[in-house]
């Protein structure tokens, strides 16, 4: 099945919106992959490697970073870790909507994805973290750019 098109939409019990693609599993796998995206534009609203991933044999889980119209590097808006708290609300759903805890996941992203990716998966000890040029200093590449 190849990655819904649909951007969806899911509310956390914060008020939070979270924007979202999905792509069910081929088979049955038992595993999710969560994808973080990088910047692309000035606005937020990119899905990182979505057509790299059609043909990944598990459940793909794509986060839009576009929480009040900006980035959010997937935490906080202005120093209140709402964003972050809705995120994870989210990702707890979808586990167990498929049935999987948070050690069948697989966190991904590169650039600012890279930073969320770490970032999340660090704070709930997901077992694989796959991630390239993550921006460490995250405040201070904020405040530079």
């Amino acid at each position: 099945m190849l990655m819904n098109n649909t951007e969806q939409t899911y509310q956390a019990g914060n008020g939070q919106i979270i924007k979202y693609r999905q792509k069910a599993a081929k088979y049955d796998f038992n595993h999710l992959l969560v994808v973080f995206s990088g910047f692309l534009h000035a606005k937020p609203g990119n899905y990182d490697f979505a057509n790299a991933l059609n043909d990944c044999p598990c459940d793909v889980l794509w986060i839009a970073d576009d929480f009040q119209g900006m980035y959010t590097y997937y935490m906080c808006i202005n120093q209140d870790f709402c964003v972050e708290k809705a995120v994870q609300e989210f990702i707890g759903v979808k586990l167990d909507e498929l049935g999987l805890t948070w050690k069948q996941m697989t966190f991904t992203g590169f650039s600012k994805g890279g930073s969320a990716a770490l970032y999340h998966g660090l704070k709930f000890g997901v077992k694989n973290i796959v991630i390239t040029v993550p921006q460490i200093n995250v405040g201070s590449y904020i405040h530079n750019h």
